[in-house]
């Protein structure tokens, strides 16, 4: 039985087995494994076997511009080719949208100190890796392929980047650093080079960019729950001039009120890019709004946000339509 003895007196070289026992968990942990043989009047052999993956690891080696990184195979989800159209920005941070998860998107050149390219590509390589529930995706020039290495330590007095877990030799006799994607530095989005703190701290809010009338606006995309096309609308009799009526919306009753006569424009003129967005209000539920157009989702600094008298209180709460020059 781990940690016991039947031994009746504790002496200096017999106990509880409480040392052995601590010996075997921690050899367990990493792997390894513990046997023991007995020989009646000949002694106790203990044989210790941990497994050589210790020191070895599979890796993707990568290229940053004229450097090559290893990137532990175990980490990484997938590969992904993305268009530089479809990154996005939240908080001021890089993002994709990757089947149904927004992704961070980190900068590998940035945070390694290395020279940018003067003119970047139209698409980028970018390396996902993954901790538990966390992704991040890293963006690489080259994939080079996959590799057998062997990890080896910098040294104590090396301590500057937390993303850089140890090296390897190559077969040329080159070394390349093994980055730890699995450290909360990465994962946590602790990411920003130390010059970008300034860009990292401004407040950013994003917006669905509409057309109303001769304008664009921008309404806070936290409100938004769904954009669907023009549909028949219920009129409501005795309604405020304004409320256009009422629609069905996957089984909901949802009332639609109009942006233009709300805001004192011209009726509306229902064309192939109406629509109609519906905003999820916390007291009074869903509403409808037409719109002329939806155009875009932008990310603007909230500090350059112009907020324009436009008066949405009969919806019982205070409905940001901002103007964005």
């Amino acid at each position: 039985m781990p940690s016991f003895s039947m031994a009746k007196q504790i002496t200096d070289i017999s106990g509880r087995g409480v040392g052995l026992d601590v010996v075997k968990s921690g050899i367990e942990q990493l792997g390894g494994d513990v046997s023991v043989s007995t020989e009646l009047g000949k002694g106790t052999t203990f044989t210790v076997r941990l497994p050589l993956t210790l020191a070895i690891i599979q890796a993707l080696m990568v290229e940053i511009r004229d450097e090559i990184y290893a990137i532990a195979l175990g980490s990484i989800s997938n590969i992904e080719d993305i268009p530089v159209k479809d990154i996005k920005y939240v908080q001021a941070k890089e993002v994709i949208h990757l089947r149904g998860s927004v992704i961070p998107i980190i900068r590998l050149d940035k945070m390694l100190d290395i020279e940018p390219k003067e003119q970047e590509p139209d698409h980028l390589t970018v390396v996902i890796v993954q901790k538990g529930d966390q992704q991040a995706g890293l963006v690489v020039d080259n994939l080079i392929g996959q590799q057998e290495i062997v990890i080896k330590s910098l040294g104590k007095y090396i301590n500057g980047n937390k993303l850089i877990s140890g090296a390897t030799i190559l077969g040329d006799g080159d070394v390349a650093l093994i980055l730890d994607v699995n450290t909360t530095y990465v994962m946590e989005g602790k990411y920003m080079p130390e010059n970008e703190f300034d860009i990292q701290e401004k407040e950013t809010k994003q917006y669905i960019s509409v057309k109303i009338g001769e304008e664009k606006f921008g309404i806070d995309i936290g409100y938004v729950d769904n954009i669907v096309r023009m549909q028949k609308i219920t009129r409501v009799p005795k309604a405020q001039k304004y409320f256009k009526g009422i629609i069905n919306l996957r089984g909901d009753i949802v009332p639609v009120m109009s942006a233009r006569i709300k805001m004192g424009l011209d009726d509306d003129v229902y064309t192939s890019s109406t629509r109609i967005i519906i905003l999820k209000l916390e007291e009074k539920g869903e509403i409808g709004l037409i719109v002329d157009e939806v155009c875009e989702v932008v990310t603007l600094v909230v500090d350059e946000i112009d907020k324009p008298n436009i008066d949405a209180s009969s919806t019982g709460k205070e409905l940001f339509i901002k103007r964005y020059r």
